[in-house]
């Protein structure tokens, strides 16, 4: 079966990314699943805000689960339209790892245009993934 994975970030700014992905899938006949990558960065400031120490890692797991599933039934009207997976580690690394690992045959990104400069001092996951991606990229505007 054909595979898409969509790279969300559980916000609404990600909302275009995932309907496509889904709107393509249904085109296709591919399972979709949709994919947020959570930081260590991301992890700090997820404990800091719920007043909670390490231990707690399952609990904003189950949150960021949550919020895909509000975001999968936001864009498409059923919770069950995509799957859903949270990875840790580094956004760029764990996405090429996961594509490759599960063969998928298309990765869906959102695209927002910066500055040399924003490039610079932010590095750009979107890059790292457009360069060693080991299927196909379908890049949505953000």
């Amino acid at each position: 079966m054909t595979s898409i994975l969509a790279a969300s970030n559980a916000s609404e700014s990600s909302d275009p990314v995932v309907a496509a992905a889904i709107d393509l899938g249904e085109k296709i006949g591919a399972e979709v699943t949709v994919v947020n990558v959570l930081t260590e960065h991301d992890l700090v400031e997820y404990r800091q805000s719920l007043g909670a120490e390490e231990a707690y890692t399952d609990s904003v797991i189950t949150l960021i689960n949550d919020a895909l599933t509000d975001q999968i039934t936001r864009v498409a009207g059923a919770p069950d339209a995509a799957g859903k997976l949270v990875l840790q580690g580094p956004i760029g690394e764990s996405l090429l790892d996961h594509a490759a690992s599960t063969r998928a045959d298309f990765l869906a990104l959102g695209l927002r245009n910066r500055s040399r400069v924003g490039k610079f001092l932010m590095g750009s996951d979107v890059q790292q993934v457009l360069l060693s991606t080991p299927c196909p990229v379908l890049g949505i505007p953000v």
